[in-house]
C-alpha cells in the first residue's frame, strides 16, 4: 500500500445510522456498545462500498449502479444493511455512500468487497476496536 494511501484510509470517517442517530467511527479507536445495536459477542460489524473502485475518482451515477450492485448482491446473500458513509476530514475525496453490515463472520464482505475492486474496509465488533482490512493481494 502507498504511504499517502494508508494514511488517507487511516484518518478517514465512517459514519454508520444506527437506531439511535448517527454514529462516527475512526480506524483505531473503540466503539462503545451502547452506541451500537445489541450485537451478539461473536458478531462483526463493517463498511462496505463499491464506489471509486481501487481508490479511482468515478462518476457519482457510476458509483450510484456500483453500490445497487452491492446492495442487490448483499440481499442476494440475504445480507441485511444499513446507510453508512465515509469521507475525509480534509475534504480532498468526495463522501462516499456505503452499507453498515452485522455478519458472523466477515467472509461474504470480504469476498464482495474484493469484487467490488475496494483496497480496504472498516470492521470491528463489540470486543475490538474499529481496525482496516486490507484487500490488496500484495499486502
Amino acid at each position: 500500500m502507498i504511504q499517502p494511501l494508508e494514511s488517507a484510509y487511516r484518518a478517514a470517517w465512517y459514519c454508520f445510522w444506527t437506531p439511535s442517530g448517527a454514529l462516527y467511527v475512526q480506524p483505531g479507536r473503540p466503539v462503545a456498545e451502547a452506541h451500537l445495536p445489541v450485537l451478539h459477542p461473536n458478531r462483526h460489524w463493517c463498511f462496505i462500498t463499491a464506489a471509486n473502485p481501487g481508490s479511482r475518482r468515478l462518476s457519482l451515477q457510476e458509483n450510484r449502479l456500483r453500490n445497487l450492485w452491492l446492495k442487490t448482491a448483499l440481499r442476494q446473500q440475504g445480507i441485511d444493511t444499513a446507510p453508512a458513509w465515509s469521507g475525509c476530514p480534509r475534504r480532498k475525496w468526495p463522501v462516499e455512500p456505503g452499507f453498515w453490515l452485522v455478519l458472523p463472520t466477515l467472509t461474504p464482505a470480504i469476498e464482495l468487497a474484493r469484487r467490488a475492486g475496494q483496497r480496504a474496509l472498516l470492521y470491528g465488533s463489540p470486543q475490538k476496536a474499529a481496525a482496516l482490512y486490507w484487500l490488496d493481494h500484495d499486502r
